[in-house]
């Protein structure tokens, strides 16, 4: 629940040039890098959701399409 605003904050930031070169992007993988002292492994999983979509090669990527996929299950039964 608590990172549920990263995730849409994140994957709704956009592409290279369009906010400034950026900058957006840069924000969030800086929040990243400070939280990876946490050790949360959630937050790994979700980083690693939000640059599957920026790296999707499409306007219209979507994070619901890759929230799915079972490598970002964090709690795999």
């Amino acid at each position: 629940i608590m990172m549920w605003p990263v995730l849409v904050l994140g994957a709704e930031c956009s592409p290279q040039g369009e906010d400034g070169g950026g900058r957006l992007r840069e924000r969030m993988k800086t929040w990243f890098r400070e939280q990876r002292k946490l050790g949360f492994r959630n937050l790994v999983v979700l980083e690693d959701l939000i640059e599957g979509v920026w790296g999707a090669n499409t306007d219209d990527a979507d994070w619901r399409d890759y929230i799915v996929q079972a490598k970002f299950d964090v709690f795999r039964l």
